[in-house]
């Protein structure tokens, strides 16, 4: 009819319209930050072919300042990698525990507290929470007999251009551009990535001395077995859930729940697995897909297994699985928004929850925390 054709042809034009719309400058230097993180993570994953497990944006909880604070990037090799990625420009330099920047055009340099102190105070809380949270012994013994943390503190700048000062940045310990992290990955990973070893490679651990061994360190060294339960126990520690928009903007947060008028239903967040939104493509191809379905977008919600139970003469539209799948529509004009299809989320750094029309959002990625597979473990272990 008129109505779903006329739907379909403004949810089009409406995300083809948002598609194009340039990000404000905050929302550009986040955008940039997210990939950036992501970069570090792939790096890892092709210099280790697969053989170390990485993680994005677990957070944790610090007792320094009461509240969670999140680790850009942790990776488990020999020993935990807590990565903090930075995406500055320009010169970088310290005085003591302050840094600075000088942005590439700017006037002024910027001063920051002790960013690598911030990274160990979180690979700190890491190691503690996998300690008390999960029982896995954090402390082990280097050559020298003397006790070492098994988590390290890694900063990594990312941007290439950016500049570290040789005598008070570039020279610290664990901290690397995206180029010097490479080759320090290059260096190591051989020695720790078993799966993948040459036999030339496997030949020179038995032969080469240990101190002559590219690579080689006086940290405490994971055993298969303690690999095996950080990875598991690093798959139930929560991420911000991420919503993107169509400009491109990306937001971290929590999302705690969901309203939809239109689908006459909605839920906690602890009741969604996941919110899978759908698009046609912004070409005249989607635009006829969109005017014969009615809409350019289609929303599935997930659910928990009981909430997949459908009640008596209830209008929810229910997949055969008993999830939640309906069209995006489109608000009408000055439509009060207790009238309007929307998630409601509170952004990293906020108290306030607010409303986000889901006609706005391109995907929602939401915290596996609770996921069945990571629920079950947790009662099995229990």
């Amino acid at each position: 009819d008129m109505v779903s054709l006329w739907n379909g042809y403004r949810t089009w034009t409406m995300q083809s319209v948002l598609t194009g719309l340039e990000q404000d400058h905050k929302e550009k230097q986040l955008t940039a930050a997210l990939s950036a993180e992501e970069s570090v993570a792939a790096m890892i994953e092709e210099e280790a072919q697969g053989g170390i497990p990485v993680f994005l944006r677990r957070r944790v909880f610090v007792a320094e300042c009461n509240h969670n604070r999140e680790i850009d990037v942790v990776a488990i090799a020999d020993n935990i990698l807590a990565i903090e990625v930075k995406h500055w420009t320009g010169s970088v330099w310290r005085n003591g525990y302050r840094w600075f920047q000088l942005p590439m055009r700017a006037q002024r340099p910027l001063e920051f507290e002790d960013i690598f102190k911030e990274a160990r105070v979180k690979a700190v809380a890491l190691q503690r929470h996998l300690e008390n949270d999960h029982k896995i012994a954090m402390e082990g013994s280097t050559s020298d007999g003397s006790h070492a943390p098994k988590v390290i503190p890694v900063l990594v700048f990312t941007n290439p251009n950016v500049k570290l000062d040789p005598k008070t940045v570039a020279n610290m310990e664990n901290v690397f551009t995206l180029a010097t992290f490479r080759e320090y990955l290059r260096r190591t990973v051989p020695m720790i990535r078993k799966q993948h070893v040459s036999w030339a490679q496997w030949v020179s651990q038995l032969v080469v001395p240990k101190f002559l061994r590219p690579g080689g360190s006086s940290s405490p060294v994971l055993t298969q077995t303690e690999k095996d339960q950080v990875e598991a126990a690093l798959g139930t520690v929560r991420t911000w859930d991420t919503v993107a928009l169509h400009n491109g903007a990306v937001m971290h947060g929590d999302v705690t729940g969901i309203e939809c008028p239109s689908a006459c239903c909605g839920y906690s967040r602890h009741h969604l697995q996941r919110i899978t939104v759908t698009w046609s493509d912004p070409t005249i191809i989607g635009l006829i897909g969109s005017l014969w379905n009615g809409t350019a977008g289609t929303v599935k919600l997930t659910l928990c297994e009981a909430k997949r139970i459908a009640k008596k003469n209830e209008s929810k539209p229910r997949d055969e699985e008993g999830n939640i799948c309906f069209p995006v529509l489109m608000p009408k004009r000055r439509a009060e928004m207790r009238t309007v299809d929307r998630i409601l989320m509170k952004k990293a750094g906020s108290s306030r929850v607010e409303p986000i029309p889901l006609s706005t959002i391109r995907s929602i990625e939401l915290s596996q925390h609770l996921a069945p597979s990571i629920v079950l473990k947790q009662q099995t272990k229990a």
